[in-house]
This record gives structure tokens, sequence and C-alpha cells, in this order.
């Protein structure tokens, strides 16, 4: 490079090697000054959003507490509800345990007079009739007497 190219660089404030880069201490200002409104904006905006982000955490948290205390209060409402239903289905399941517990002795005792009551009611017709009692009939139909169906005829080989 010629010293003649060099100066006419300083001359123009820019740089013999790189001609767009300007090199006087004004234009390093201008670079510097802007470079720190970039800075400043990003800033502001990182602030911002948080800012957003802590008052949305703060609508969040607000929103929680009211449902916590709406469940509370139904939790208190039916609450008190549900165990007075558990101590009723409480009662009727120990009732129906002592009733599960008397039914067999009471399908005995039923079962000992129905047969006392028979008993005495077959001795009184036998006596009106001065027989014996018969013997217990089936209660089952008769097989029917027709005639015999026909065997299958052989075949022949």
């Amino acid at each position: 490079m010629s010293v003649l190219a060099f100066e006419r660089g300083l001359a123009t404030n820019r740089s013999p090697r790189h001609p767009q880069y300007p090199t006087s201490a004004g234009h390093l200002e201008i670079v510097i000054g802007r470079f720190r409104f970039v800075i400043i904006a990003i800033a502001v905006v990182i602030i911002a959003g948080f800012a957003v982000l802590s008052a949305q955490i703060w609508l969040m948290n607000a929103r929680i507490d009211q449902l916590a205390t709406k469940v509370n209060a139904i939790d208190a409402a039916y609450g008190v509800k549900l165990e007075e239903i558990k101590a009723k289905v409480d009662a009727a399941s120990t009732k129906l345990d002592a009733i599960s517990q008397r039914l067999p002795a009471e399908f005995n005792a039923i079962r000992a007079e129905i047969t006392a009551q028979t008993s005495a009611i077959a001795k009184s017709i036998a006596s009106l009739r001065g027989l014996a009692p018969s013997p217990p009939t089936s209660l089952l139909p008769e097989p029917a007497t027709g005639p015999k169906p026909a065997p299958l005829p052989k075949p022949r080989p």
C-alpha cells in the first residue's frame, strides 16, 4: 500500500484495510452510543417480561387460593353429610348382619312347624278314614305309554 493511499484513508477517516469502518473517535462514540441503546432496550424488554410473568403468577396464585377456599367449603359442607350417610350405612349393615344370623334359625323353626302341622293333618285324615297313611306320591309325571317307534332299518352292505 502506498503512502498516498494511507494518507487518503486518514483524510476520509476510513481504515486503509477496511474502508467501510470509520476510524475516528467521533464515529466510535456514535457506535458505542448505539450499542448502549441496544443493550438498554434489551434490558427493558427483559425487565418488562419478568414484570408480566410475575403479574401472571400472582394472578394464578390468587385464583388457586380462591379454588382452595371453595374446595374447603364444599368439603366442610358435604363432609358432615357424608359422615352422616356413613353412619346410617354402618347401622343398616349391622342390622342386616343380625338378620342374616337369625334367618337360618327362623327357617329351621318354620320347617319344623310345617312338618308338625303336615304330620298332624295326615294323621287326622287317616284316623277319619280308618286307614293307614298312604305312601307319598311322586309329583313327577309318569312316562307316556304309547306305541314305540319302529326300529331303523339296518343298512345293507
